[in-house]
């Protein structure tokens, strides 16, 4: 197992993160539904994050690439 890699699935249209796994993977995982999910999903192996990892709702796939969500800091912290 690739320990320094992760794939992160992610949907095609909107760039929302489906899942994240270690090591380098392929759509394989999704087995017997491989080509359905192959018309909404896509993947990117990416060096091992943990932050991505562990926090995969503040990111997203655009333009093939893991971006970080802008966010927004509320009131009372500003």
């Amino acid at each position: 197992m690739e320990e320094n890699k992760m794939t992160v699935f992610y949907n095609i249209r909107l760039g929302i993160i489906d899942n994240v796994v270690d090591s380098e993977q392929d759509m394989g995982i999704y087995g017997i539904f491989e080509e359905d999910y192959k018309k909404i999903i896509d993947f990117i192996v990416v060096p091992r994050d943990q932050m991505v990892h562990n926090n995969p709702d503040d990111f997203h796939v655009i333009d093939g690439q893991l971006k970080m969500k802008p966010r927004e800091i509320p009131e009372q912290y500003r």
